[in-house]
């Protein structure tokens, strides 16, 4: 986890979630917001980076009261659906760009989950970022 996190802080890996759906009925209070939470000059630090992971999953009460055995699922589809949601950003679909989700260091659940959203364990990760 700590290449991951070294990656992020050099900003070379990215810790953001896609933009609210312009449907939703609070967009503008949700765009705002998120332009805060991800509109900065500077990547996080390891340990900021690490906390932001830590709040998201605490704030997300149906995964914390999942049993284990389904909380990997859900949380792997979480990140499948917010990657595809930001596809569909019109910056994003202008320029081509590649999502990979960092999966569990024996890369079990490391798979091709969609055409767009590729799916590596952390040891092809790192040799694909040396």
């Amino acid at each position: 986890m700590g290449a991951i996190l070294q990656a992020i802080e050099e900003g070379s890996v990215a810790l953001i979630t896609a933009p609210p759906k312009v449907t939703d009925p609070k967009y503008q209070t949700l765009l705002e917001k998120w332009q805060i939470d991800f509109c900065d000059f500077c990547p996080p630090t390891q340990r900021d980076a690490l906390n932001k992971g830590v709040e998201a999953f605490v704030h997300n009460n149906p995964m914390l009261k999942a049993e284990a055995s389904i909380r990997t699922n859900m949380i792997e589809t979480q990140i499948k659906n917010d990657m595809l949601a930001m596809q569909m950003q019109p910056k994003i679909m202008t320029n081509y760009r590649r999502y990979v989700i960092i999966d569990s260091k024996e890369g079990i659940h490391a798979k091709q989950s969609e055409k767009y959203v590729q799916g590596v364990s952390v040891n092809a990760f790192l040799l694909l970022t040396v």
